[in-house]
């Protein structure tokens, strides 16, 4: 490794290097470099092996992309005969890292989204124009090369024609029409006959590949990628692009091409890559909208009119006759679904709104509100309660029971088959039964009535008798339902129920009907359909085996009657992470070896796999971060730097006191939209008040220059607000800025972190900056070149991963971090539900389920049935405790820790940079609700003590292993946060 960073530095200081890659000064970086091997034969002070999975920690600061650099140059300079692939975290980064590789001789191509191109060029060219070096044209082609937008097709045509639709400008096709493999022979006989019109809708025969794609500019990477020894991508683009078919005769995904042809697989940031891959594998399919091709008017046109060209011949099957009635009755229930959404909105929009919603969730919410007005509810009542928990199970035994409404319906009996452990478990209560029985009769009334308004007056003819159990009127409780509010979301549980039970059905069975009703893939499931296809074969399947909800998008104001909503499902169509915690032997049962896979971050092992026991059930309980915590052995650390580890015990942690009109400390986790923003918005107006000729940043710098010295806050003040998402933060820097000048503060500037225009430009956001100057993501560290009194406002989940904000010294510039608002997820964010669902999935697969003492001679479907049950428990104990921190229960408030701890730390990282002491304020009252009213805090009521607790159950673990890591990874933060002024705990 020394020589090998002895050849890249003496290549980086020749004259003729592009000054947009600055040199990447590798022999002193490698001196620094402190790498602790943790198995044996990983690393003996000398050389590093590199077999099968390989998981790396990294400490904040301790050289983890030293490590790769090293790690990909020694085996690829000098034409090694190795090939590596590396996941990047955008496009615009593995185009400048293949740059670099480039200028060193290395063959090497990025693989990026060909109908993404034009769109990626854009955002290169905007970056050099960001840059030092201008508009250089040199300096764009290092990184821009095999980004090229040139159609050879294009230069055929004689002039652009309409593409679609007959009002259009004409133009040439986008990239995402380009018919690279989709070209037809035109017409002989149309071709000839002088008068005759050239029907470019008529059959034309069979599509084929363009002849110019070998030399074509637009397709460099996919040609690039069969000889490159280097390949960069983004995870996006490593689970959907496929290898083209000039390049591939097989039909493989790249993960499967992989196998076959990578070396070794790089993985930065390994815990945000793992989220990353369980989110795109449980995709949100559009069911009804104006979209073009969603699903139930695209397969409603596609199968009626397959039916009228061959005149209904289809109905001999038996498949299609069924798939055809049970459609029409699943449209019929969107209408239904539709018609209560659009016109009982003041009854029923607490259900849905801004959440995705299940019968199970809105049984839960009624029995729920029914405790509450009758005085049943116990203080304190959570998942840890027993007798909570059985009458939890007993409203989901209800939810389940409604799809096995009939054994008339296929989609019924198919749901009793598959329910079969529910369906045989006896209610505990007479009263659940009873409730169960009346709303499986109205789902039977359901799927034959044309209108709901019928059925919604009988379940209120009901409450009083078989439903009971749902009644939440009271008379004299202002808070009860009305009787007709409770009976209309009865009804929508119903309807719910029976939209999810017949799509689970209708996709099941469609392959079988495909072809003769003209289903094609275009049309099957788009997006969800392409990932069923490639990876059906490739990846565990939902353990739970279902669909976790539908979500309803409302219409904004102005076309609420004119438009309806859009109705999305959300999908689970296979364990992501199984792409990455066995990518190394993904074909192991055909006999392939994969490549080694190099796994690193800094936060990826936040709880591990062993288990607590819970005091307050008596079971064991995981209590590891679901979403980022990787279920890989760790078989190294590197070590951070001392300097940094003194820093962050100089730096000071404190509760921030900001009080409201009522002289409570300013709440913002919990609140809805508008309260919250509201909120922010005082928040950053009391940042800003000036006191005594100062604001409270600038009296917060004056006391930390007295308690570190003149010297470590020379040329960093500068402050990071942290919130949310891009929106908060747009609310808090255009208010913060206005503040400030009211106040006479004309010389500070703030900064509103934006999206980049690389990949997530289209992403939706109802607020934007009005005032604050925009910084968009990808520019991030230039912040640090910006003058003192500068402020970024950034939401946590962007600025936390892998930004070095350095000033001009290359000392941290950000000199303080305020959180204003907990780290809390949006109703509709699911990353908890389906990073516990996949680390069960996980589990199940290395280990697989383990036998029942009480059935010795139980058979694998009975084991799978049980291993299914688990999984949906787990789903919906998951999605029906999404509340506050206080309702959880003691396992997912450890989890809850975790998936805050990771971020947090993260974030605080980006101010201690090289020795460099921190002050770190929190400042919702979330935080810590007691402390801030002067009481103490405990794990039940503070997130922060509880992270403090699972740092100190981690740290004395009986595994010797886990115990190490925790306190070579958590001890500096523990000790910091242990001494957060104001936070009192017991």
């Amino acid at each position: 490794m020394q020589a090998t960073a002895e050849t890249v530095d003496a290549r980086e200081a020749q004259p003729d290097w592009p000054s947009t890659l600055p040199p990447l000064r590798l022999r002193d970086r490698l001196t620094k470099l402190k790498l602790e091997g943790l198995k044996d034969g990983f690393f003996d002070g000398e050389t590093l092996t590199l077999d099968g999975a390989v998981h790396v920690l990294g400490m904040l600061s301790s050289g983890k992309s030293t490590l790769v650099w090293l790690v990909v140059m020694a085996l690829t300079l000098g034409g090694g005969g190795k090939r590596i692939g590396i996941l990047v975290t955008d496009t615009i980064q593995g185009a400048t890292l293949i740059a670099r590789l480039r200028m060193h001789g290395v063959d090497a191509t990025v693989l990026s989204s060909f109908y993404n191109r034009d769109r990626h060029l854009n955002s290169i060219h905007w970056q050099q124009g960001l840059s030092s070096s201008g508009w250089s044209v040199a300096a764009l082609g290092d990184v821009a090369e095999n980004f090229s937008v040139a159609c050879p097709l294009d230069g055929f045509q004689r002039d652009p024609v309409v593409v679609r639709g007959s009002s259009q400008r004409p133009a040439f096709p986008t990239f995402k029409e380009k018919p690279c493999h989709r070209i037809y022979q035109r017409r002989r006989d149309a071709e000839l006959a002088d008068d005759a019109e050239i029907d470019d809708n008529a059959d034309v025969g069979a599509e084929r590949s363009c002849p110019l794609w070998a030399q074509c500019p637009a397709q460099g990477q996919q040609r690039s990628a069969v000889t490159a020894k280097v390949i960069a991508l983004t995870p996006q683009a490593f689970v959907h692009m496929t290898p083209d078919k000039w390049t591939s005769a097989r039909h493989l995904t790249l993960p499967e091409l992989f196998q076959h042809t990578l070396d070794l697989m790089i993985v930065d940031e390994v815990d945000s890559v793992q989220k990353t891959l369980d989110d795109i594998f449980a995709p949100r399919s559009p069911i009804m909208g104006d979209e073009r091709d969603v699903y139930a008017p695209a397969i409603g046109a596609k199968s009626s009119e397959a039916l009228r060209e061959r005149s209904g011949v289809q109905f001999r099957r038996q498949v299609n006759a069924r798939w055809q009635a049970n459609f029409h009755i699943f449209y019929r229930l969107i209408g239904t679904l539709y018609a209560l959404l659009q016109n009982e909105q003041a009854y029923v929009a607490d259900f849905y709104r801004n959440s995705p919603f299940t019968a199970g969730g809105i049984l839960y919410e009624i029995w729920r509100r029914r405790q509450d007005v009758k005085g049943l509810a116990r203080p304190g009542r959570s998942f840890d309660d027993p007798d909570f928990e059985e009458d939890f199970l007993e409203v989901i035994k209800v939810a389940a029971s409604i799809s096995r409404y009939s054994q008339g319906s296929a989609v019924s009996r198919d749901e009793t088959e598959e329910q079969a452990d529910e369906a045989h478990q006896a209610f505990r209560d007479a009263t659940f039964q009873s409730a169960s029985e009346a709303l499986q009769g109205i789902a039977r009334d359901m799927v034959v009535s044309d209108y709901y308004e019928d059925l919604a007056e009988r379940v209120q003819d009901l409450l009083d008798g078989p439903l009971a159990a749902f009644n939440a009127t009271a008379p004299d409780n202002k808070a009860a339902m009305s009787p007709r509010g409770n009976a209309l979301a009865l009804v929508l549980a119903v309807v719910t129920d029976l939209v999810l039970s017949h799509y689970y059905w209708l996709v099941k069975a469609q392959p079988a009907v495909a072809t003769d009703l003209g289903i094609d893939d275009a049309q099957l499931l788009s997006q969800a359909n392409n990932l069923i296809r490639h990876y059906r074969t490739l990846l565990p399947s939902n353990p739970a085996g279902a669909v976790f909800g539908l979500l309803y998008d409302e219409p904004s104001e102005d076309r609420r009657d004119t438009m309806g909503g859009k109705l999305t499902l959300i999908n689970h169509l296979g364990v992501g992470r199984h792409l990455l915690t066995h990518l190394h032997d993904l074909l192991a049962s055909e006999g392939q070896a994969g490549p080694h896979v190099l796994m690193l971050s800094g936060t990826s092992w936040a709880g591990g796999s062993q288990r607590q026991f819970n005091p307050r059930t008596g079971k064991p309980m995981d209590c590891a971060s679901p979403s980022f915590d990787v279920q890989i052995p760790a078989q190294g650390v590197l070590l951070q730097p001392q300097a940094e580890l003194d820093a962050i015990g100089r730096s000071v942690f404190e509760l921030v006191s900001l009080r409201n009109e009522e002289g409570k400390q300013v709440r913002i986790s919990g609140l809805r939209e508008a309260d919250r923003r509201k909120a922010l918005s005082g928040v950053a107006v009391r940042l800003s008040t000036r006191r005594d000729n100062l604001n409270l940043i600038e009296e917060n710098w004056l006391r930390m220059a007295r308690e570190w010295g003149e010297e470590h806050l020379r040329g960093r003040r500068r402050a990071l607000l942290v919130t949310n998402s891009y929106a908060d933060a747009a609310i808090v820097a255009d208010i913060l800025l206005e503040s400030l000048e009211t106040h006479g503060f004309a010389d500070w500037r703030v900064f509103g972190l934006t999206r980049d225009q690389a990949d997530d430009a289209d992403a939706p956001d109802d607020q934007r900056l009005r005032r604050a100057r925009p910084l968009p993501r990808s520019l991030i560290e230039r912040f640090g070149e910006e003058p003192e009194k500068s402020i970024l406002v950034a939401p946590m989940q962007v600025v936390a991963r892998g930004h070095n904000i350095l000033n001009s010294q290359s000392r941290a510039a950000i000199a303080s971090v305020y959180f204003l608002h907990r780290p809390h997820p949006r109703p509709d964010d699911l990353a908890a539900v389906i990073g516990r669902l996949n680390r069960y999935g996980v589990e199940r697969f290395d280990r697989g389920m383990a036998e029942n003492p009480e059935q010795p001679d139980e058979r694998l479907s009975q084991r799978a049935r049980r291993m299914r049950y688990a999984a949906t428990n787990i789903v919906r104990y998951s999605l029906y405790s999404r509340s506050g921190y206080s309702s959880l229960s003691t396992e997912y408030k450890a989890q809850f820790a975790w998936d805050m701890l990771t971020p947090l730390w993260q974030t605080i990282g980006r101010g201690i940079r090289n020795g460099c002491p921190v002050h770190i304020g929190f400042v919702d009252r979330q935080f810590a609700p007691l402390s801030f009213d002067g009481a103490t805090d405990s794990s039940d009521s503070s997130v922060l003590v509880q992270a403090l607790r699972q740092l100190d159950v981690a740290m004395a673990s009986s595994d010797l292993t886990a115990r190490t890591l925790a306190k070579l990874l958590y001890q500096p933060f523990r000790d910091a946060l242990s001494k957060t002024k104001g936070l009192a705990y017991g």
